[in-house]
């Protein structure tokens, strides 16, 4: 059983909404922030995939999952004349993923503020794949995983320099995969590539396996004593 409450997180000026889960008993072992898909294709915090992600990981540890600015209760100054919708698709147009990128780390810094710098998991599904393992690099995370990465929207060249345990777990039939782009990735040994037969972008009615398998690969990764494995 677990807990959530809503929260707010400060974000480059603005203020960010947000769900805190902790187990209802107990410390929470360790940290995992939750990354959304991207705001104008459904992305935001009540996602099923994050959702699943959520219930998953609260049992034991500290989760975030979050809005990013502009979506839901999470405000946002938008430039004169642009709207929301624009505003982001401009973020997708453009690559330039400073704004997202800096909510990430926003939540990052108030998950390690709220549990005492315990080991950090960042999890981000599509888009939040793109931000959540471009931050997660930088902020001494224990294990990232990207769930259906957008292969063949986004370079993911990035991760060549990677040495945090990362996972890119896609569905062989997600309309954003590419078998071909995929083994053309030059990755390090750090990072594992899985293909699920039968998934697509969504994984609707196999969330629950979804996040168990997420879990697995994380444990590899947290002491034993952390994740309730002899």
């Amino acid at each position: 059983m677990f807990i959530e409450e809503q929260i707010t997180v400060p974000s480059g000026g603005v203020r960010l909404a947000a769900v805190l889960g902790y187990p209802e008993s107990g410390m929470p072992a360790y940290a995992t922030l939750l990354c959304p898909p991207h705001p104008n294709f459904a992305g935001d915090m009540e996602n099923n995939v994050i959702t699943a992600l959520a219930r998953e990981f609260s049992r034991d540890a500290l989760t975030l999952r979050f809005n990013y600015r502009g979506i839901g209760q999470s405000e946002i100054a938008l430039p004169q004349n642009v709207s929301l919708y624009d505003f982001w698709n401009d973020v997708e147009e453009t690559k330039d993923y400073s704004v997202p990128l800096c909510d990430v780390q926003a939540c990052a810094a108030e998950l390690a503020r709220q549990s005492n710098g315990a080991p950090l998991i960042i999890v981000g599904y599509s888009f939040g794949s793109i931000a959540g393992l471009m931050a997660g690099q930088k902020l001494n995370a224990a294990a990232l995983v990207g769930i259906a990465p957008p292969l063949i929207r986004y370079d993911f060249s990035f991760l060549a320099e990677n040495t945090t345990p990362a996972l890119l777990l896609s569905g062989v039939d997600d309309f954003v995969f590419s078998r071909e782009v995929s083994d053309a990735l030059v990755l390090p040994k750090t990072v594992r590539r899985e293909i699920l037969s039968g998934e697509d972008h969504f994984f609707r009615e196999h969330e629950a396996d979804l996040a168990s398998r997420v879990r697995r690969f994380i444990q590899e990764f947290l002491p034993a004593d952390l994740t309730g494995e002899n």
